[in-house]
C-alpha cells in the first residue's frame, strides 16, 4: 500500500511512524478512507510483523501530533446528505457502524505485542488523544494541548487517564530538565538497553 501520510522509518529495533499531514495538522479522516487513518494502521501492522521490530514510537509532523477527526466530511461520511427532500436522515446506527470500525483500530495499538511510545506535541485533541491514550508510553512537549474532545459527544472514556499520566511525564521532563525529542529518545535508550 503507498503510504503519502505515514513516514515509516525503521533503525535496528525502533520502527517511527510519522503522521504526515501536516497541512491538517495529522486530522484524521474516517476508516475505509484509504488516508491517514488506515495507512496509519497499515504501517503499524508492517511494524507488528516485523520480528526485528520491539519500540514503535509514534509521532505527528509539523506543528501538530494530531488534531483529531477531520470534520470536513463527518456529516456526509455519518449519512447527513445534502438536504435535499427525500433524502434519509442520519441515524444511530450508521453512526455506531462507523465508529466501531474505528474501536477497531484504536484497539489494535491498545492491544499492540510490542512497546509503543507516544511522542506528542503540539495539538493532541480527540482521535490524538485517544491513540495517546493505547499507547504504553507518552512523553510529551511543553507546549502540548490535549483535549478529550468528543467526550461531549458520548465518546472516549479513558482520556481522564491519559491527561493524568501526560501531566506527570511533563512534570518529569521538566525536572529532568529535557525537552520532548531528548525525552522520547531517552526512553528509546532505556526500553532497548534493558529489553535486548
Amino acid at each position: 500500500m503507498d503510504r503519502p501520510y505515514v513516514l515509516y522509518e525503521k533503525d535496528g529495533p525502533i520502527i517511527r511512524i510519522t503522521m504526515n499531514r501536516p497541512e491538517k495538522l495529522n486530522a484524521m479522516d474516517f476508516p475505509d478512507q484509504g488516508g491517514l487513518l488506515d495507512q496509519f494502521y497499515d504501517a503499524l501492522t508492517e511494524a507488528e510483523d516485523d520480528d526485528e521490530c520491539k519500540v514503535v514510537v509514534i509521532r505527528g509532523a509539523g506543528r501538530s501530533f494530531c488534531s483529531g477527526h477531520d470534520l470536513d466530511t463527518v456529516g456526509f461520511v455519518y449519512g447527513m446528505g445534502t438536504g435535499q427532500a427525500g433524502e434519509r436522515r442520519a441515524n444511530q446506527r450508521i453512526r455506531l457502524r462507523i465508529d466501531r470500525k474505528w474501536m477497531e483500530r484504536h484497539l489494535k495499538l491498545l492491544l499492540f505485542p510490542k512497546i509503543t511510545i507516544a511522542q506528542v506535541h503540539g495539538h493532541c485533541i480527540g482521535e490524538g488523544a485517544i491513540m495517546m491514550e493505547a499507547c504504553d508510553m507518552a512523553v510529551v512537549a511543553d507546549d502540548v494541548q490535549i483535549s478529550p474532545a468528543e467526550q461531549r459527544l458520548g465518546g472516549d472514556m479513558l482520556v481522564d487517564k491519559s491527561l493524568a499520566e501526560a501531566a506527570v511525564q511533563k512534570e518529569v521532563a521538566d525536572k529532568l530538565g529535557i525537552g520532548l525529542a531528548q525525552a522520547a529518545e531517552g526512553v528509546v535508550k532505556i526500553v532497548n538497553e534493558n529489553m535486548f
